[in-house]
């Protein structure tokens, strides 16, 4: 290698590591910008994981454009020759020298031979690091530097659309959880027992599945929420006569049947059927979780007692068992074996009761007709203290009819029936525990999101922390002046109550009331009061209706300062009559409250204009 090359070499590496540098700042402030471009984005449209992606490959692009500049930007030996002769003021010797070079036909004339010698020497005393000195895009390194310097601080800051990000994601693990609570419920549920309402029993079912799925899609907590709520209307809709009332028809038929003497003892099996023992074990078992420690070691001692007591061997192995599984803290596990002491209980009286009404069903043809029309009358009378029960009813209306009109074998078969009726209540029973079981349930289930959601807001808007407790549904009532969905009461003598929700209402007095509405409110007294009106009134504001005197003190809301009634000029109740409609029913289509009180708050504005 000529002298002449192996400097400009050596120049190129220096030419090459300076553009590197300068390539690798160009790549880098690529990298930050677009780097500071999606932290920018990210707080309003990109959060989570979503932005990091896009930084990787921004960051991936700046090293691309860095490597592809560099290597595009490589000098030649004739660029590096005219680079080195303007940096080291060589007047064009390394240029010429590299281009006579090139021509070999020229190689022995003198003047290139003397060109070459005087480049020669020219190189021994020359520096070929002076060809590069030192140079740093000093406009680009501080955009780089600002980028980055932004970029650091954007993601040191709260991000507000990450926290949204993570809300929803919670509320979506939250809607998840629930979601598979149900879906539990409803594998339980779908486990029938035999001689109940089948029909009743895939209808719970298909409710929860239906509600399960329909929880799983929301897209938010409300909706979710809001189908909660429509399952339990559901449920309820479904829900015939209550245990309690079944029972208590089939005794009242009992005492009533046993007057006859051919039914006595008939009436008095069915009598027992009504026995509370049963359920004093199920609102027992449903009390086990809100006893303290302490109280549930007691409980266990006094069902161990009842378990050795106990005549049948069932029921005293179920009370064991559940003392036992008391004294170990299994709360749940004693539960269920409270209920399965109840069912088992349930099952035995309505067997012997059914079986004592198959008996007087078979011995109806032995009656003579004096004690046929006895019993007639006493059946007669069954059948309406049965009313409670409409299917026992009816059956034992029929087998009166029957014996009246002298047809023994329909009477018999109504009796069967009825029998047949009696012992169908210990399975509808325990159906009507899964049924409450389930509604139970899905409140939890709602209960849990509701407070998701409260919580994810007071986190999310600290100025909203105070609204958002009013704004959940809720139920109450109370005693006050008039009666509403805003201030639920009734003035009737003296009295008082409070009630929870949207609106919260407390009351006394004959013929005044108070109100207390997202926090505002007022109390009168004496023959007439005053209302404070609450949104979309101003606090302390009074209302009267025309004709009606009274003086009254307002409470302002909180953070409004308070102040007496007396001091404000009353508005004519027709005057506000229209916001006050409005404010209710926009609140009623923004609460997550069913569809038939939104339906009974428009009928009462309907019904009742000023």
């Amino acid at each position: 290698m000529s002298p002449l090359t192996a400097f400009l070499e050596r120049a190129r590496g220096r030419i090459e590591h300076r553009r590197a540098l300068v390539w690798a700042i160009r790549g880098a402030t690529v990298a930050a910008v677009a780097v500071l471009l999606v932290q920018l984005a990210a707080r309003r449209w990109l959060a989570g994981d979503t932005q990091w992606p896009w930084v990787a490959a921004f960051v991936a692009l700046g090293a691309v454009v860095a490597g592809a500049g560099w290597m595009a930007d490589r000098p030649s030996l004739g660029a590096v020759a005219r680079i080195a002769d303007q940096s080291l003021r060589a007047h064009e010797r390394l240029a010429t020298a590299l281009e006579l070079a090139g021509r070999q036909d020229e190689q022995e004339l003198p003047l290139v031979q003397r060109q070459r010698v005087d480049t020669d020497a020219w190189i021994e005393g020359a520096d070929p690091d002076g060809v590069a000195r030192p140079s740093v895009p000093r406009f680009t390194l501080a955009l780089s530097s600002v980028a980055v310097a932004f970029s650091a601080l954007l993601i040191i800051l709260p991000n507000p659309a990450l926290s949204r990000t993570e809300a929803a994601r919670q509320a979506e693990a939250g809607r998840e959880a629930a979601a598979d609570k149900i879906a539990k419920e409803a594998e339980k549920a779908s486990q029938a027992a035999p001689g109940e309402d089948g029909a009743r029993r895939q209808e719970l079912v298909r409710e929860l599945r239906r509600v399960e799925e329909s929880v799983r899609d929301a897209e938010t907590t409300t909706d979710a929420v809001a189908e909660l709520s429509r399952a339990q209307e559901n449920l309820r809709s479904q829900a015939g006569p209550s245990n309690a009332s079944r029972s208590s028809a089939a005794a009242g038929a009992g005492a009533a049947l046993a007057q006859a003497a051919p039914a006595t003892q008939a009436g008095a099996a069915l009598a027992e059927v009504g026995s509370p023992a049963a359920e004093e074990l199920k609102q027992l078992a449903a009390a086990l979780p809100a006893l303290r420690p302490e109280e549930q070691a007691a409980l266990a001692q006094e069902l161990a007692a009842a378990a050795e007591a106990a005549t049948d061997a069932s029921a005293a192995q179920d009370l064991r068992q559940a003392a036992e599984q008391l004294a170990r803290g299994e709360t749940s596990q004693a539960q269920q074996s409270l209920m399965a002491a109840a069912r088992r209980q349930e099952e035995q009286r309505t067997g012997q009761a059914a079986a004592k009404l198959t008996d007087l069903a078979q011995a109806l043809p032995t009656l003579d007709a004096q004690q046929q029309a006895a019993l007639a009358q006493a059946l007669q009378q069954a059948a309406t203290a049965a009313e409670a029960d409409p299917a026992l009813a009816e059956s034992l209306r029929r087998a009166a009819q029957a014996l009246q009109q002298g047809r023994p074998g329909e009477a018999s078969a109504a009796l069967q029936a009825a029998g047949q009726r009696v012992r169908a209540l210990a399975p509808e029973s325990a159906l009507d525990g899964e049924v409450a079981s389930a509604s139970n349930e899905l409140k939890r289930a709602k209960d849990a999101l509701l407070a998701e959601e409260q919580g994810a807001r007071s986190q999310g808007a600290g100025a909203e922390q105070a609204k958002g407790q009013g704004d959940l549904p809720g139920q109450g009532e109370g005693l006050g002046q008039g009666q509403d969905l805003q201030q639920q009461g009734k003035a009737s003598g003296e009295g008082s109550g409070q009630g929870e929700g949207p609106a919260k209402g407390v009351g006394s007095g004959p013929g005044g009331g108070s109100d207390q509405h997202r926090g505002g409110g007022a109390t009168g007294g004496g023959a007439a009061g005053s209302l404070s009106q609450g949104p979309p009134g101003l606090p302390g504001e009074q209302v009267y209706v025309p004709g009606i005197s009274g003086q009254g003190r307002t409470q302002a809301r909180p953070g409004e300062g308070s102040g007496s009634g007396t001091e404000s000029t009353p508005i004519p109740y027709e005057n506000v009559y229209g916001e006050y409609r409005d404010e209710a029913l926009s609140q009623a289509d923004r609460q997550l409250i069913p569809e038939r009180l939104q339906e009974l708050l428009r009928n009462y504005f309907q019904e009742s204009p000023p």
